[in-house]
């Protein structure tokens, strides 16, 4: 019976070692030890693809490939290609009626911004709206603010907006626009 074991457990070793030549002979030679001008002209051609590029929410330099479509931050992880957007402000011409839908708001909850043309019966107005979960209007960005934001804007993926702070005394809102997650609920 130990013979048996012993006949066995060669087999399965020396199949294991015919198997490994096998795929090591398939591959060609190692790759561990390569030719050296092979070598340097790999290296040149790495550092002509690889450029230094700022974070815009870290604020550090990353070393990304000029050919990557999407070119991420080896600090932070944000994708390089994507402006940063994170600015807080307060809204424009919120209403003070009763049953406007600003009594309704609460610190933190979300808002939703939309980049539209207002016609009203007095004036037409061209800006960033703010609307509750509900679809009602809420206020708009400032001019200042919409004229930075507006490029940002439709170069990101997704936009976030939350209730800051409320100033119950004047009635303005404070609110938070960002297309970081992490700022969005941190």
């Amino acid at each position: 019976m130990m013979w048996i074991t012993t006949i066995i457990t060669m087999l399965i070793i020396f199949v294991s070692i015919l198997l490994y030549d096998q795929k090591k002979s398939r591959h060609g030679p190692s790759t561990s030890q390569p030719n050296s001008s092979t070598h340097k002209h790999y290296q040149t051609n790495n550092k002509e693809n690889f450029t230094f590029m700022t974070c815009p929410r870290c604020k550090k330099y990353s070393y990304v490939n000029k050919n990557n479509l999407i070119k991420i931050c080896n600090h932070c992880g944000w994708n390089l290609t994507e402006p940063y957007i994170n600015t807080t402000f307060k809204l424009l011409k919120p209403s003070n009626n009763a049953d406007d839908p600003i009594t309704n708001l609460k610190i933190n909850e979300q808002l939703y911004i939309i980049d539209e043309i207002i016609e009203d019966s007095e004036k037409s107005f061209n800006g960033i709206a703010v609307y509750n979960r509900n679809g009602n209007i809420v206020g708009w960005l400032p001019e200042q603010i919409v004229e930075e934001l507006r490029p940002k804007i439709t170069l990101s993926k997704r936009i976030l907006a939350k209730v800051k702070s409320i100033y119950s005394g004047s009635g303005e809102i404070e609110i938070l626009v960002t297309n970081d997650l992490m700022k969005m609920w941190g």
